[in-house]
């Protein structure tokens, strides 16, 4: 996400950090099933999801991750195309 939003600056667009993803909320998201891990019972940590009920909360964590990253990108570009699009750098 940060890749991209440098990108975004080189081609002439504002810098933005905004998403449902951005590092601030990556950050949170890793602290917290860190902190569930750390503080939780092992019953609490067993596989709860998946195609065969074979994933737990770190594969959540990590599915939210990257889905977030994908919107985020995607928000950023889209973000970054307008005013490049409005400004006449296209």
């Amino acid at each position: 996400m940060a890749y991209v939003r440098a990108e975004c600056r080189v081609a002439g667009a504002p810098q933005d950090y905004r998403g449902p993803m951005a590092k601030p909320h990556r950050m949170l998201l890793v602290t917290l099933a860190c902190l569930f891990f750390a503080l939780c019972p092992g019953e609490w940590r067993a596989p709860f999801w998946g195609p065969g009920r074979e994933w737990g909360a770190a594969q959540l964590v990590l599915v939210m991750i990257v889905v977030g990253g994908v919107v985020t990108a995607a928000r950023r570009l889209r973000g970054a195309a307008r005013y490049l699009g409005r400004n006449g750098h296209a």
